[in-house]
């Protein structure tokens, strides 16, 4: 597997000089094995994390909630958010005075888009008009994006007409807004703010992702300011940010709780330094 020259470097430091002096830690994080255990970032965080010492392990829903609270000294929360099991178990580990990443309460402050709009609007953050109930569509032109209002749901269709419009409680409309076809996500680590592009694609599956072409930039310090505003209002550690726009009028069009920083230079060593911490 192919890293970064920081990440050899972190890598070959840390096999030389050892976990002299500091305790293991376990950490768990809740994920999809087969697939996490050959990820571009976590195969290498996990390794990171194997050479200096520490125990990491990565395990399913099912067997998360089955774990004690000394099955780990962190947790990472990467996927599963929608279980209720999981977030149950997971404010175990929190009473039990460990580290969870993200919190429970972060997580549940992005896990219904439509409340995560209102948030970052009432923050004077831009967000797409958006449509919720049947009498708001005169305020909204078409055409829309149909989401679900659960943030751990991730399928979308577009709408042209208001006569198509279905008000089903699970899923609410933004306005499509003028784009120039190039996704653009802020991922956020602790306090680095990165900007992902790529061109825009609405059906993605991980072997597509792992061919497609990103670039990193720095981003503009507006969004920078964006991204963290939404930290400070969500308790959110790590995030990813969604942009759409084009020329100066730019939206943020999501928020999830732990995307997979694929294209982030270092984002192994950042993510292990902000575990560790």
């Amino acid at each position: 597997m192919a890293f970064s020259v920081g990440v050899l470097v972190y890598d070959i430091l840390h096999t030389l000089v050892g976990n002299r002096g500091r305790a293991t830690t376990k950490i768990l994080m809740l994920g999809y094995p087969a697939k996490h255990m050959r990820h571009p970032v976590f195969r290498p965080l996990f390794d990171l994390l194997a050479k200096q010492g520490h125990k990491p392990e990565i395990c399913n829903n099912d067997e998360f909630v089955v774990k004690s609270v000394e099955a780990a000294d962190i947790v990472i929360l990467k996927t599963y958010h929608h279980d209720p099991r999981v977030i149950a178990k997971a404010r175990e580990f929190e009473a039990a005075g460990k580290r969870v990443i993200n919190s429970t309460l972060a997580i549940y402050a992005v896990a219904d888009r439509v409340r995560t709009d209102e948030m970052l609007e009432a923050a004077c953050l831009p967000v797409p008009p958006r449509v919720v109930t049947k009498n708001k569509t005169n305020r909204v032109l078409p055409p829309y994006v149909q989401k679900p209002r659960n943030n751990f749901l991730h399928k979308i269709s577009f709408v042209q007409n208001v006569a198509d419009l279905c008000f089903d409680v699970g899923f609410y409309y933004q306005q499509l807004v003028p784009n120039d076809g190039i996704d653009r996500k802020l991922y956020v680590i602790g306090t680095q703010v990165f900007l992902i592009t790529r061109p825009s694609t609405h059906v993605q599956n991980f072997e597509r992702k792992l061919r497609e072409k990103r670039m990193c930039l720095s981003p503009p310090e507006q969004w920078r300011a964006w991204a963290t505003k939404i930290g400070e209002l969500t308790g959110l550690e790590v995030y990813g940010v969604d942009l759409v726009g084009q020329d100066d009028a730019f939206y943020i069009i999501d928020v999830n709780p732990f995307p997979g920083f694929m294209g982030v230079v270092d984002a192994p060593i950042l993510l292990a330094r902000l575990i560790l911490q």
